[in-house]
Parts: C-alpha cells; sequence; structure tokens
C-alpha cells in the first residue's frame, strides 16, 4: 500500500511525499520524482521536483519531516540507524545521509554505551531499525523485503526505510531507466549553522554553532 502525501491539504516542504508499507517494514521518501519519460510535465510534478531547490541543501526540512509525521513517531520509538553504505548502492552521499541520521536519532550514543564485541543481533534486539537509502524503486523496495525479514529474525522491534527520492511508476509499474534518476550528492544533506556567537573567534563560533545545530536537530521520539 502506498500514500501520496503530496495530496494532503497541509503538504509543505517539511513534510514527506511518500508513504508505504510492505511485507515486514514501512518506508517514507521526502522527495517524489516524476520521470519525463513516464510521466507528462505538468505544473504540479514541476512544483514537486522543486521542493528539493533549497540553497544549503535540504536536511533541515527532512529532518523536520520526520519530526512531524504522526505515522513515523507511532511507530519509531527505539530508533537505531543501520549503516547501509556498507551494502546498498549510494557512496559518499548515501554515508553522509547515514551520517547525519546516526547524529539526529542518537544512534553513536547507543553504540558508545555497547561492551566490546556485542553480537550484532544483541545490538538490534528490541530496536526500531532505520535503513536510509536513496532511490525508492521496485528493486529498492524488493531488496527491503530480505533485509526486513533478517533484521525482524534478529529481534528487531520493526524496520523503517527513510528515502531521499520515490521513483514514481507509470502504469504497469513501469519505472524509467536508472540513468534518468535524479542525482543525490552530500551537498544536498550538508549540515548548516542557525547561528554564530559573535564574541567568539571565527573558529570558536564555527564549532560552537555546529554543536548548537547539532543538539537542536534530534528526534523528538516515539508516540
Amino acid at each position: 500500500m502506498e500514500e501520496d502525501y503530496r495530496l494532503l491539504s497541509n503538504y509543505d516542504e517539511n513534510k514527506f511525499a511518500s508513504h508505504g508499507s510492505c511485507s515486514g517494514f514501512e518506508w517514507f521518501a521526502y522527495l517524489n520524482h516524476y520521470d519525463s519519460t513516464i510521466f507528462k510535465e505538468s505544473s504540479d510534478t514541476q512544483k514537486e521536483h522543486g521542493r528539493k531547490n533549497h540553497r544549503f541543501g535540504f536536511r533541515k526540512q527532512y529532518f523536520q519531516a520526520i519530526n512531524s509525521n504522526t505515522q513515523f513517531r507511532k511507530r519509531v520509538k527505539y530508533p537505531f540507524v543501520v549503516a547501509t553504505g556498507q551494502f546498498a548502492p549510494g557512496g559518499y552521499p548515501l554515508d553522509c545521509f547515514v551520517d547525519a541520521l546516526r547524529s539526529f536519532f542518537r544512534t553513536d550514543d547507543i553504540i558508545r554505551n555497547l561492551p566490546n564485541e556485542t553480537p550484532i543481533a544483541q545490538v538490534y534486539k528490541g530496536k526500531d531499525l532505520i535503513l536510509p537509502l536513496v532511490h525508492a524503486d521496485f528493486e529498492a523496495l524488493d531488496f527491503m523485503k530480505f533485509k526486513a525479514e533478517q533484521y525482524l529474525k534478529m529481534g528487531c522491534r520493526s524496520v523503517t526505510a527513510l528515502f531521499i527520492y520515490r521513483i514514481k511508476p507509470g502504469v504497469g509499474e513501469k519505472y524509467p531507466s536508472p540513468e534518468n534518476y535524479p542525482y543525490f550528492s552530500e551537498y544536498d544533506f550538508a549540515g548548516s549553522i542557525d547561528s554564530m556567537d559573535s564574541n567568539e573567534d571565527l573558529l570558536g563560533a564555527l564549532v560552537k554553532g555546529l554543536e548548537e545545530s547539532r543538539n537542536k536537530n534530534v528526534y523528538v521520539g516515539g508516540l
């Protein structure tokens, strides 16, 4: 089952674009992509594609989309971000996405408090696992079914995929060629500094500003 959030009256840049549920997992995507090889261009698709155009990326908007989504917060009470860059396509930009979410969900704090050489099944047990990925297409969703089954057998509480793009299929679930998929770079998910202390030297102000921004951009918790 798939929901298109852009049809809701309160849809804006701080909301997810799509949500779906499959066997063993659910997924959320911040941007919908309607490829011109499948969909006729319209004012609606142009507006949707324009949601990614932020001067300093859309990291802040993505975090707000998570914190404002009731379905996500009811589902995810004990978050733990999986390092998907070790087995999924996406390269360095995906690693940046993963690192940002690990900070947002405080995953590294959990890891630091674990005894050395804790078995991975023990780490995942009772956790709401979050898998960051770039493009939600047939292959990615099919792959997620396999991973969800694997993780649920380890005793995790739930499995949720967080995508950048939902690649919208056409009639008959036809997807565009991967070479036409929208590009995602590390700059799209770059961090930003909300404010800088004028009483500090430049380096000190940068460090302090980054730390304050990091502390503000955190998961508000499950419902």
